[in-house]
């Protein structure tokens, strides 16, 4: 099943993204719940990132909200999803 699974190359800007990703890729090949493989590529900085994403040698990166402007200027990427973070009542 190995072979057949589509590789996603998630670019990482520092350490300690990248030991994220090499978790979370691990706990994805341990499981039946895709048939993706993630591949963790280290960048040196966003900009890396960027250029990795552009010349596809990296499919995703984790990018804020500021950095969104650059990316789509310069390197054509467009954000895919983003988090919303609810508010909190009472400390709840």
């Amino acid at each position: 099943m190995e072979a057949h699974r589509k590789r996603i190359r998630w670019c990482c800007v520092n350490e300690r993204e990248y030991k994220k990703c090499q978790s979370w890729s691990n706990a994805l090949s341990s499981s039946n719940i895709t048939l993706s493989k993630l591949i963790c590529i280290a960048g040196l900085d966003k900009f890396d990132c960027y250029r990795k994403i552009f010349n596809d040698e990296a499919d995703l990166m984790t990018a804020d909200s500021g950095e969104i402007y650059t990316a789509d200027r310069y390197y054509n990427l467009v954000p895919i999803a983003n988090e919303i973070y609810a508010p909190t009542f009472n400390g709840k």
